[in-house]
């Protein structure tokens, strides 16, 4: 049995939701080695990789097509943007910076080249591209 876990997940461990992510191979040890005593979700936070660190809501995180970045929600600057963050750096980066409208619920294209998302810049959610 495999899991994949290449969306990883947003938690709010700290006070405030943050992303993180595990991969499948280390998720099927610990399950083959579940101690009874100890919960699963615990031994998951143990392992699990911290990949925002701000004092902003990051959630729905999605990977590009080839596992080098990882492209986010965050209200960092105020509102729900889009933020893509290149794995192996610090800081991520505003793709969207439309800051009269919220973004959010982003995915990438098969080849990524592409991110779809929705954004309420004509004042009702709509879908958006950026190449």
């Amino acid at each position: 049995m495999s899991f994949d876990f290449t969306k990883g997940w947003s938690a709010d461990r700290e006070g405030n939701s943050q992303i993180y992510t595990l991969d499948y191979e280390t998720f099927n040890d610990l399950l083959l080695s579940s101690d009874p005593g100890v919960s699963i979700s615990k031994k998951i936070y143990d392992v699990a990789v911290k990949r925002t660190f701000n004092q902003a809501t990051d959630s729905n995180p999605t990977w590009s097509p080839d596992g080098s970045f990882l492209a986010f929600t965050s209200n960092r600057d105020g509102d729900q943007e889009i933020y893509i963050k290149e794995l192996g750096t610090l800081e991520p980066y505003n793709l969207t910076n439309m800051p009269d409208s919220d973004e959010y619920q982003a995915d990438w294209s098969p080849f990524g080249n592409t991110i779809i998302f929705t954004s309420t810049a004509s004042g009702d959610p709509d879908i958006h591209a950026i190449d």
